[in-house]
């Protein structure tokens, strides 16, 4: 959100910025212990050469992408994602993790603070 102001007759200028998302460290240590496991489910982007409309049922299941997200002891998140094609990707602070968490479904979480898991492992 941005504070702006402007004199009568004046060159509006930008007096303050506020954001809701919280300052982000810059990398994942390795040695942290993984605190809780979330595994979810959500709808594929159409990509090109879908299945047709007249394809047998089956075939017609709409595709789905899986993601992962490890949590932290230092309340640092990592997410891995597997693509409909199998492609796989890991990323740290994900910028668009509230979108996707609204638009995806939890299939499992487990919380494992005892498992000696770390980021590393």
């Amino acid at each position: 959100e941005v504070r702006t102001t402007q004199p009568h007759f004046g060159e509006e200028e930008i007096a303050a910025v506020f954001s809701t998302t919280p300052s982000i460290p810059a990398c994942i240590w390795g040695s942290e212990a993984i605190t809780k496991v979330s595994a979810f489910v959500s709808a594929a982007e159409p990509t090109e050469g879908a299945v047709p409309a007249e394809a047998p049922v089956m075939r017609r299941t709409p595709p789905c992408s899986y993601f992962v997200l490890l949590e932290s002891n230092r309340g640092n998140i990592m997410l891995t994602s597997c693509a409909p094609n199998g492609q796989v990707g890991v990323e740290e602070h994900p910028v668009d993790l509230e979108q996707r968490l609204a638009s995806a479904k939890a299939i499992g979480i487990v919380e494992c603070l005892n498992a000696n898991l770390t980021v590393q492992d």
